[in-house]
């Protein structure tokens, strides 16, 4: 199986590109799975799971879904006032991805459609507090 995580507006310095996909693919090539983040829909077919991210569109989803692909829409920032893609994103893909409970409930107020948590990664280490009032 391939994992794609997709946006024709992929950037690496855009958080939720980082975080949500490049970050995402590379920790699953790590465990020997067939996964990258880009802004390809190549080779997409019946053995791809497609995650689409911020800034796809529904038409992108629906013709993943065409080639016979599993498709998520990945969901981090609750925008639907503000960006008239994410509704129609969140019926077109099989599957509705989210970054917290909060924004599920966001996702079923706006669509109807439940959600599955994938809370955020982290970059680095989790480091112990450096901040001391007292001193």
């Amino acid at each position: 199986m391939k994992i794609r995580f997709f946006s024709d507006g992929y950037k690496t310095k855009r958080a939720s590109h980082r975080l949500r996909g490049d970050l995402m693919a590379r920790t699953l090539q790590e465990m020997g799975h067939d996964a990258v983040a880009s802004r390809s829909l190549d080779a997409v077919d019946k053995d791809t799971v497609v995650v689409f991210l911020k800034f796809s569109r529904a038409d992108q989803i629906q013709a993943a879904r065409e080639q016979g692909a599993l498709t998520l829409y990945d969901l981090c920032d609750n925008k639907f006032e503000e960006d008239p893609d994410y509704k129609p994103c969140c019926l077109a893909a099989d599957a509705v991805t989210v970054n917290t409970e909060q924004m599920g409930e966001s996702v079923k107020l706006n669509t109807g459609r439940d959600s599955f948590v994938i809370p955020d990664s982290y970059e680095r280490p989790v480091l112990k507090p450096r901040f001391d009032p007292g001193t």
